[in-house]
């Protein structure tokens, strides 16, 4: 059983409910009381994945983002420093949808195109070393 991130939310990976509550804590203080939740998905390409609810969004709800984990057990191999790395990036994107007016996010149905799909996730590696999270990228 995983360890709550916020509203009894667990993951049923308990050094992934963890990670994400450390970089949180230690690297991005203005998500503090922002709703965050963690999923388990599989995926062969990805490792986490952070999404926002958009049933909340269209809504006009407090918002809720969510961290997906993949269950893969060569995530568990993989260096500490990297899997920081990667929640900091993740997290990159949830400050992103958090931040400034949610009407923004309409710009992220370019998220198919791969130009637009490019400069996003490397916005998102670019704020995690500014942060302090290069060495594990």
């Amino acid at each position: 059983m995983g360890i709550p991130l916020l509203h009894g939310q667990m993951s049923g990976d308990p050094w992934a409910d963890q990670l994400i509550r450390e970089v949180r804590a230690s690297g991005f203080p203005e998500l503090a009381g922002k709703d965050i939740r963690t999923r388990q998905f599989t995926s062969e390409s990805d490792f986490f994945q952070a999404r926002f609810s958009i049933w909340r969004f269209v809504m006009g709800r407090r918002m809720r983002y969510v961290i997906r984990v993949n269950s893969a057990a060569e995530l568990l191999t993989s260096p500490e420093e990297g899997r920081r790395a990667i929640i900091a990036h993740e997290l990159a994107h949830v400050a992103y949808y958090a931040q400034g007016n949610r009407l923004r996010l309409i710009g992220l149905f370019r998220f198919p195109c791969k130009s637009f799909r490019e400069r996003f996730e490397k916005r998102a590696d670019a704020e995690a070393v500014r942060r302090g999270y290069a060495e594990g990228l």
